[in-house]
């Protein structure tokens, strides 16, 4: 004979759409982890710019008071400048020398950081193709909430819970049972005998256990969305708040600071070369021209940072 015992058919049902929302939150799950990902890869990105071009900027002072030291040397020797303007001199080179040194180090640490992350590592042979450049950025006022890959998991792990919810419920409805029978006696009217029915769950308490276990996973997943929402409202007000700073800091290199720079330069070497500028004066005039172009590439930098944040918290990278 044969005998065979099936649930309800909604709880198949119900199964089926358990399951599919389960790859949907696999999904979800995976965008996470992809978006976090080009988070770190592009910000490394972006520090390594901002280290090239630091590196770039502090060789060229190097190189520039290398050569002023060493003239300042034959230039005391003749008597033209004082022991304590050579001395200053070399001071100022030191310092500026230590900088450049601490910079290489710092950007052969980020390189290895970079190509470990392209799966090359112990390599230092692939580098950013172009240099570190303003990003094109419009702030948008539409709502971030909905495409935060972390907020849209939490969605779709509490319509999970009430999609398991629905199967623990379903189970304490009957079940169903079909027999067949080909074991009656030759003289028997009906040697074939065909049985349904149904079944009734005697152990309710197991089902309700499932029930009452389904209901706290809804409340833990929507605890985690209050949690994950709250979350990524403070990540996003922080970022727009340090867009909107950087901006401004960006705006002043832009019409002032990169100008101010080179008219430093300008002034400070026809001064010095007129007599109206000390050589320490000199120095100081010229390190400050190369501290604004620092200062604007690391301004620079942030503002690209902050757009590259905003960018992560609305799931955009």
């Amino acid at each position: 004979g044969l005998f065979v015992k099936t649930e309800f058919p909604s709880v198949y049902m119900r199964q089926f759409a358990a399951q599919r929302q389960a790859v949907d939150v696999a999904t979800a799950e995976k965008s996470v982890t992809v978006n976090q990902l080009k988070y770190e890869i592009i910000t490394l990105f972006t520090s390594l710019q901002l280290y090239l071009a630091k590196e770039k900027i502090l060789k060229r002072q190097d190189s520039l008071f290398s050569v002023i030291t060493e003239v300042n040397a034959l230039r005391y020797k003749v008597g033209q400048i004082a022991y304590i303007d050579m001395i200053n001199g070399e001071a100022k080179y030191r310092e500026i020398h230590n900088r450049y040194i601490q910079s290489t180090a710092s950007l052969k640490n980020l390189i290895l950081q970079f190509n470990y992350f392209l799966g090359f590592p112990n390599d230092t042979s692939y580098l950013p193709d172009k240099d570190i450049t303003k990003m094109n950025f419009i702030l948008s006022d539409t709502s971030y909430i909905s495409t935060n890959p972390s907020i849209t998991l939490a969605e779709k792990e509490i319509l999970f819970s009430n999609k398991k919810m629905k199967v623990a419920r379903s189970k304490m409805l009957p079940g169903l049972f079909w027999a067949f029978y080909n074991q009656g006696d030759e003289n028997a009217e009906t040697f074939y005998r065909l049985q349904y029915g149904i079944t009734i769950p005697v152990f309710f308490w197991s089902y309700t256990s499932q029930i009452k276990a389904a209901r706290t996973d809804i409340d833990i997943s929507r605890s985690n969305l209050e949690y994950q929402s709250f979350v990524v409202n403070s990540l996003y007000n922080q970022a727009v708040s340090n867009y909107r700073k950087n901006t401004e800091a960006l705006m002043y290199y832009e019409k002032v600071g990169l100008s101010q720079s080179d008219e430093i330069i300008k002034v400070a070497s026809e001064s010095f070369k007129a007599g109206a500028l000390s050589y320490y004066a000199y120095l100081v005039n010229i390190e400050q021209a190369f501290t604004i172009e620092l200062g604007y590439i690391e301004v620079l930098t942030d503002f690209n940072q902050s757009i590259i944040d905003i960018q992560f918290i609305t799931g955009q990278l």
